[in-house]
């Protein structure tokens, strides 16, 4: 559905458990995208990350990115496949994802006024990544405290003011 979606050229950034990048990645073709082969990598920092098993160890501190071009759309800026973005803390949600995190990802593949989809957009990183990059995001979000969160995220910062 996202590939139907899609302008003619763009680009897609899907964060996923590495055991699952074959798999998905496979989807992603079959349904037409340009898979990147080897996954972006988002380091979180020394501290932060899954830990499974806390008594057998290790702790993962990086998250993997399917990185999926459609049409022959052009990156803005080449940068490096691991992005060393610290997890902020700050928002308590499993899931969740700094706003710089995403501001990086945008910069690589987004010119200002270009829009962007989140279709999980948990507690809106997205937001400040695209009111910092100039860009148009429209997040969704199922999940009501998820939502609620993105929504204080939104209305206690400066980003409605510049609409």
């Amino acid at each position: 559905e996202g590939y139907r979606i899609t302008k003619k050229k763009a680009h897609c950034y899907l964060f996923l458990d590495p055991g699952r990048f074959e798999e998905i990645k496979l989807w992603f073709q079959l349904a037409g995208w340009y898979v990147w082969r080897t996954p972006m990598v988002w380091y979180k920092g020394p501290v932060i990350g899954l830990l499974p098993l806390p008594k057998q160890g290790p702790r993962r501190s990086y998250e993997f990115i399917l990185y999926a071009i459609k049409g022959d759309r052009e990156t803005i800026i080449v940068a490096p496949d691991v992005i060393d973005v610290p997890h902020d803390r700050d928002i308590e949600r499993g899931a969740h994802k700094p706003a710089g995190l995403y501001t990086s990802l945008l910069t690589r593949t987004c010119n200002p006024g270009d829009k962007v989809l989140d279709p999980c957009c948990g507690t809106g990183p997205i937001f400040p990544a695209a009111s910092q990059t100039r860009t148009i995001a429209v997040g969704l979000e199922t999940e009501d405290n998820a939502f609620s969160q993105s929504l204080d995220r939104l209305q206690s910062s400066d980003i409605l003011k510049s609409f």
